[in-house]
This record gives C-alpha cells, sequence and structure tokens, in this order.
C-alpha cells in the first residue's frame, strides 16, 4: 500500500525584507528533514550518513557526494518558487521501477508579509 506522511508546516507572516531570508530558513529545514527521511527509511546505506545536531534535536545528513548535490539541487529549485511565493507544497516521493512507494507531503500553508495581512 502507498503510504502518505502529511505534514501541514507553517503560517509565516513576515515583513518585507525577511521574506528572503526565511525561505532560505525553510529551504534549511526541507534539506534537514529530506536527509533524515533518506535515513530514517534505509534508502542508503547507514554508512553515508552521519550525526548531527540541528535545531537541538539530533539529526542524520548524508555525505555521499552525489546524493548531497542532488538533494541540494532539488532544495535550490524549492528555494527559488518559496522567494517567488509560489511555494504552497513540497513532495518527497520514494519510487521503484516508476511506481511510487511512499509520499512525504509538505504542505506550506501561507507565506506572507505582514504588509498583505
Amino acid at each position: 500500500p502507498l503510504l502518505i506522511g502529511n505534514i501541514n508546516l507553517f503560517i509565516l507572516h513576515l515583513h518585507d525584507s525577511l521574506l528572503l531570508g526565511t525561505t532560505d530558513i525553510l529551504c534549511e529545514f526541507f534539506e534537514v528533514a529530506v536527509h533524515n527521511i533518506l535515513y530514517i527509511k534505509k534508502l542508503y546505506p547507514e554508512t553515508i550518513f552521519i550525526p548531527k545536531k540541528k535545531y537541538g534535536v539530533p539529526v542524520y545528513q548524508a555525505i555521499h557526494p552525489e546524493v548531497c548535490d542532488y538533494i541540494r539541487n532539488c532544495i535550490r529549485a524549492v528555494n527559488y518558487h518559496g522567494k517567488k511565493n509560489q511555494l504552497k507544497r513540497l513532495f518527497l516521493c520514494i519510487e521503484c521501477d516508476d511506481i511510487v512507494l511512499e509520499k512525504f507531503v509538505f504542505d506550506v500553508l501561507f507565506i506572507t508579509t505582514l504588509n498583505e495581512r
């Protein structure tokens, strides 16, 4: 069966000048989450992950260059859409032979400025 993890993340109300920096922080969170999902789901050998601390909690980060580059490039695209205030949802799909086995959905409810409230 297809497993779906749905995560409602944020309602962000920001000053215009803070929107760009906060999008970077949001993408940093997404990057940490993706690394941890890959680790927890054991999609790669445990040996390519190292324990770190982020946000005051232990997390795992991949150290394999190709895995890291792929995640970084995906997050770069997420960041682009976030800065244009076009980011509504982020999907992380685990596939095998073009079949989605598991899906994680990050809903970004709102990223708005205080001027828009």
